[in-house]
């Protein structure tokens, strides 16, 4: 099965068991940075940022994010972000 999960290329990590504990503690230490970059005020900026970061999706890749909701989005983006 973790084999074929990898294949998929769906997986954000791919690490051996030992190395699971500390992998996942990096995500968690990373939490605090998503949490304060979706629930600042500066709604504007964030709108801003959102339309810059989906046209550049949406050239690279051809799909198109501008529905998403702010907030999904940007925490969506801010994972992708981490995991990279």
């Amino acid at each position: 099965m973790p084999d074929s999960a990898i294949s998929t290329g769906l997986i954000d990590f791919a690490v051996p068991v030992e190395k699971m504990g500390e992998t996942l503690e990096l995500v968690v230490r990373g939490r605090p940075i998503l949490n304060a970059l979706v629930s600042r005020e500066d709604t504007d900026r964030l709108r801003r940022a959102q339309d810059e970061i989906s046209q550049l999706l949406r050239s690279h890749s051809g799909h198109d994010f501008s529905g998403y909701k702010s907030k999904t989005f940007l925490v969506r983006v801010a994972r992708r972000m981490q995991v990279v």
